[in-house]
């Protein structure tokens, strides 16, 4: 997805409440593979990205990025998706988007 000229990649699959998953410093979304499947498994659709600068997202245009850029594009990218109220877990660094 394309959210403020970031290219934002998110691995979705599942029905149900959505549970986002935020990886922390050097991850990325793949780490959360396994606890995605038992989630979709559980009845839940699952979302897990890479943070922007990270796997397979792009990085802000300007240089450094605060905490709430990210969560604001996360915002952005979960109203797109249509993943109303989601359950957040939020690994390491990612505790303060969540």
């Amino acid at each position: 997805m394309e959210v403020e000229g970031v290219r934002l990649h998110v691995h979705d699959e599942g029905n149900g409440q959505p549970i986002v998953f935020l990886h922390g410093g050097v991850l990325w979304g793949e780490d959360f593979k396994e606890a995605s499947a038992l989630a979709v498994r559980q009845g839940y659709r699952a979302l897990a990205f890479d943070r922007p600068g990270y796997g397979y997202s792009g990085r802000f245009r300007k240089g450094k990025t605060t905490p709430r850029d990210q969560a604001r594009l996360l915002h952005d990218v979960l109203h797109k998706l249509g993943a109303e109220r989601p359950l957040l877990v939020a690994l390491s660094w990612s505790g303060i988007l969540g």
